[in-house]
């Protein structure tokens, strides 16, 4: 079966009120979406900083960005149920981080670009 397809049907047993209502959503979601993409921009700016636009130019700066800042991948839930993990944590923590970007890409994305 296709990965996506059983992550879909995993995603249809969430309860999105309790989903929102946990703070351990907010927190993976706080630590994936804003602050490890910042993390590394910060990084890369100094880098970029240091080296000059030779190394690190400003659009890989904003590419790298993008890519960290994307939510967490549907194949954790995989992953994790392979493994005998906690597959309804990486469900859930996969939808959240899915809708909470929705909002934080946008803001995110705009900060970078006024900054770079």
């Amino acid at each position: 079966m296709n990965t996506m397809t059983i992550l879909g049907m995993k995603m249809g047993g969430v309860n999105l009120l309790s989903l929102f209502k946990s703070w351990k959503t907010y927190y993976v979601a706080t630590w994936k979406l804003i602050i490890f993409p910042c993390i590394i921009a910060m990084i890369l700016i100094l880098v970029k900083t240091i080296a000059g636009d030779t190394l690190i130019n400003a659009d890989m700066v904003i590419a790298v960005f993008i890519a960290f800042a994307m939510p967490t991948a549907g194949l954790s839930s995989t992953f994790s149920d392979s493994y005998n993990g906690d597959t309804e944590g990486a469900v859930a923590y996969t939808l959240g981080t899915t809708i909470l970007s929705v909002v934080t890409l946008p803001i995110l994305y705009w900060l970078i670009c006024m900054i770079v």
